[in-house]
């Protein structure tokens, strides 16, 4: 049985590779507190992968690159992700990424202004 991946937005040649990029446009109802945002939506990454083997090879940056074109392309100014792995908030922080909030003590709730 061929895998459904019509929500994975991972560029073909890295979904060939096993990377996953899952996200969404939501509308921002208050619930996460965005600071410096207007706009009434945002893009929430749920989920974003690259299998361990491929680690340390550019492909989550390129992953990370691609949701934030295609929230340029729909004209939202900020990207939300709850980073489960406190190890990942300095990757993300170094790409400009901001922790807003810790819902607990093993979920990181940070964004991005595109």
């Amino acid at each position: 049985m061929k895998k459904d991946d019509s929500n994975n937005f991972a560029p073909e040649h890295l979904k060939k590779l096993g990377c996953e990029l899952i996200c969404y446009i939501v509308e921002n109802k208050g619930g996460f507190k965005i600071p410096e945002t207007r706009k009434k939506e945002y893009m929430f990454i749920e989920f974003m992968q690259v299998p361990e083997k491929l680690r340390e090879k550019g492909y989550g940056t390129e992953l990370l690159n691609t949701a934030i074109e295609m929230c340029k392309k729909n004209r939202l100014d900020c990207i939300v992700l709850d980073a489960a792995d406190h190890y990942l908030k300095r990757w993300y922080e170094s790409r400009g990424f901001l922790l807003t909030s810790t819902a607990s003590k093993f979920v990181l709730e940070m964004y991005k202004k595109v």
